[in-house]
């Protein structure tokens, strides 16, 4: 699947990856080019950023999501408390772009049918 050519996924859904790889490929350069500057260990950043800049050059996007993710995760470690949320979020929001919307859609349809076997009924009829 690529980002220029891709028939199942439609307009909105393309948008939103680019969206989302281009937030990370931006946090990812600044990230790196900042802790450069002053001597950083974030610099490191910039492997995963050169990566995904590589893979969204040939348009290729299971591994730009797994290049964004990786990202997001070196922040991981340099936060704590709500800080956290921001980038868990979009580490998971990068995985499932590097998974595929086909192939997450079928696991949540999944995940949803099992969930609605086991919540059927009156609690009194369990």
């Amino acid at each position: 699947m690529t980002l220029r050519a891709s028939t199942s996924v439609g307009e909105d859904a393309r948008a939103a990856t680019r969206a989302l790889f281009g937030l990370s490929l931006g946090v990812g350069g600044m990230a790196a080019a900042a802790g450069t500057l002053i001597g950083d260990p974030l610099a490191i950043v910039a492997l995963p950023a050169l990566a995904l800049a590589g893979a969204l050059a040939r348009g290729a996007v299971a591994p730009a999501g797994y290049a964004a993710a990786v990202v997001w995760l070196a922040f991981l470690p340099r936060v704590s408390a709500e800080a956290l949320l921001v980038p868990a979020t979009m580490t998971l929001a990068c995985l499932a772009m590097a998974i595929g919307p086909e192939r997450l859609q079928r696991w949540a349809s999944r995940h949803e049918a099992a969930v609605a076997d086991v919540n059927e009924g009156w609690i009194e009829e369990r």
